[in-house]
Order: structure tokens, then sequence, then C-alpha cells
């Protein structure tokens, strides 16, 4: 790193800054990226991150192989390098990973029956005030999608977390506002 002008910094070698949590240790290893390939380039699928599991990438790549948009690439993983903090080990319930702060890179990196720790949805609940809030089930307070109901009406969905245990929530997909239960028909994009 070099000092160029006015407090200015430039990184070596194209280098982006990492910003770690005091008192955890950065680490460098080999990483994930959901990639395809169009026109001769390789280019990321929705947000170019490099993740420090192979599992979290292919929860990422599952959920952009949903989208619309994406639907004609073929996406695949590629390994690159993993510039950040080192992840701190999971806990499990009924022999299921629960995913800690370390280990969530958002929503779209869930699949439904994922479990998280509550301090991730206590982060949720701050960034934006709830659509839905019980001591049972938390939504998120922008809707994610909508979908058509069995009456054939447009509703909005939401994310949502329903609690099993003691500080450990269940991803259930989108949702209808109250409701924990992913149902409902996708419209018809064209």
């Amino acid at each position: 790193m070099e000092l160029i002008h006015h407090g200015y910094y430039e990184a070596d070698k194209g280098k982006h800054f990492v910003l770690t949590e005091k008192g955890k240790a950065e680490c460098v290893t080999e990483g994930y990226e959901v990639v395809y390939d169009y026109n001769g380039y390789t280019l990321s699928a929705g947000n170019h991150i490099v993740f420090p599991k192979r599992q979290i990438a292919e929860s990422y790549m599952k959920n952009q192989e949903k989208k619309s948009w994406m639907k004609k690439h073929k996406l695949y993983i590629r390994t690159g390098i993993y510039e950040g903090v080192a992840l701190k080990e999971c806990r499990t319930h009924d022999n299921k990973q629960v995913y800690n702060t370390d280990w969530f890179y958002g929503i779209d990196c869930l699949q439904l029956g994922d479990l998280v720790e509550e301090e991730i949805i206590d982060d949720i609940i701050d960034a934006l005030p709830p659509a839905c809030m019980r001591t049972d089930c938390t939504q998120l307070g922008e809707p994610a999608d909508h979908r058509i109901d069995e009456n054939g009406k447009t509703r909005a969905v939401f994310a949502t977390f329903k609690r099993i245990a003691e500080n450990t929530w269940e991803y259930c997909g989108n949702c209808f506002r109250g409701e924990n239960i992913q149902r409902g028909i996708e419209p018809a994009y064209v």
C-alpha cells in the first residue's frame, strides 16, 4: 500500500481493502465464486462475491439459477482467492448446521429449511422494520417478490423466518404476510 496524496492510499497490485473485526484473524485461502460465460467473458452471477465455503456458493448458485434472467445461462462455480476473516465454526441443532453471522452472506445464500442464529434475525430487523414480527415468525419489511394466491390474486411475499428453538430460526422462503409456509404460484414474467 502506498500513500499517494492528502492521506489517500492506493492498494498494491489492484487488491481491495478488507475490513475485519477487531480480534478476528484475517485469512487468505481458496474461495468459490458463482459465474457464467458470455461472449468470451466470464461474468459474476449476481453480486461478485468470493465465498469462503463451497456450500455457501452452491446455495447461492441454486437461487440464482431460479431467476428468470439467469435461466438462459449455464452457471458454475470456479475457485478463487478468499481474503477475509476465518469463519467461526457453526453449532448444530438436530444434526443440522445453524449458520452464525460469519457464515451468513445474505438471504440469497439460504435454502428452504436452513437454520440461522437469532443474531442474524436481529440484524435483519434492525436494517428495516419487519412486515411481521411475532415470537414465532419474522418477515423482512420489504417484499421479496409477488405470488398468486389460491384466489388468483397477486400478493406480495416476504423473506420469512420461524423460530424453532432458543437462538435458532428456520428460513421458510418467501411467504405471504403473517404466514411462515411458502405457497402460491410465481407469476409468469414475459
